[in-house]
């Protein structure tokens, strides 16, 4: 006979034959299985992205008690089971909930985010959010280093914290990029308001508008000049009036290779293609009359 342990690996699994089936049925195991199996789905585990509040877990956890213990002579052992795996998913959602998620674009990659209120965001390669789990009518507040696209659910207030400022919403569509010294914000629809680290300036940009900040000084808005979305989720990446040395590290993160480069006090305003390291280089250092050199494994750049 075959061991009652292999059988339910092979039940879980959807291996049994009729004839096994039947026997597990008979021994009163079948019924204590699918309790368990039932019980944990109630726990509804993959809504937790979707920001379930801890009340709401609570109010699901009478239903895992409340399931009836089956007859037949069903194994204690099987009870036991269920009440460590109901005791270990609400430890994993507690903890969850209060780390929250850390999110970060590999290289040369865009990450797609959907967070618990189903707020979208779009991640540029070498970018990181953070951001946690809160309550409904709190405010919801994310982290942000590098560049992303939001696409904001209506709510309680949205809130983006960079380094150099952040960027205010209830519902809207807007993009943001915020490395090094500089902070550029896009507003495609609806509002935002973006501030300055120190608190002296804000500026609220509507639909086609955008803001710079540069070393905590706010810049005159601006218009997008009638485009959709960044560029960068097409394909490639704009600088407005940002330092050589941003330009190449964003160079770095796209094509993931080393930029070694002296530095220098010029400004650059710009774009450059994501697929063709060598017209990217062209299109950054041709207008500034710098030359460049590509190693034979494509890894290592030398700009002078």
């Amino acid at each position: 006979m075959q061991d009652p342990d292999t059988s339910y690996a092979r039940w879980l699994e959807g291996k049994l034959s009729e004839e096994e089936l039947e026997a597990l049925q008979k021994s009163g195991d079948l019924e204590s299985l699918t309790a368990i199996v039932h019980a944990m789905d109630s726990l509804e585990l993959s809504s937790l992205d979707r920001g379930a509040s801890y009340e709401r877990l609570k109010k699901k956890l009478p239903k895992t008690s409340a399931v009836a213990k089956p007859t037949g002579g069903a194994r204690p052992w099987l009870w036991i089971i269920l009440a460590a795996c109901t005791t270990v998913a609400l430890v994993w959602y507690l903890s969850t909930r209060a780390k929250g998620e850390v999110h970060m674009a590999q290289n040369g990659s865009i990450e797609n985010i959907n967070i618990y209120d189903g707020t979208v965001i779009q991640l540029n390669d070498g970018s990181t959010v953070k951001y946690s789990y809160g309550q409904e009518d709190q405010e919801r507040l994310i982290q942000l280093t590098g560049e992303a696209y939001f696409n904001v659910q209506k709510g309680a207030p949205f809130i983006v914290s960079t380094e150099n400022g952040s960027v205010r919403v209830l519902g809207t569509q807007f993009n943001v990029r915020a490395w090094g010294e500089d902070l550029y914000v896009e507003c495609y629809e609806g509002s935002v308001q973006v501030t300055t680290s120190n608190q002296e300036e804000s500026s609220v940009l509507t639909p086609g508008q955008a803001v710079k900040i540069k070393n905590t000084e706010m810049r005159d808005v601006q218009p997008i000049r009638g485009k959709l979305k960044p560029e960068w989720l097409a394909g490639s990446s704009r600088f407005v009036d940002e330092s050589l040395t941003s330009v190449f590290d964003e160079l770095q993160r796209q094509y993931d290779v080393n930029v070694e480069f002296g530095g220098s006090t010029q400004g650059f305003s710009g774009i450059f293609a994501h697929d063709d390291l060598e017209e990217a280089l062209r299109g950054i250092c041709l207008p500034l009359g710098l030359e460049w050199e590509i190693s034979e494994d494509q890894k290592n750049i030398s700009v002078r």
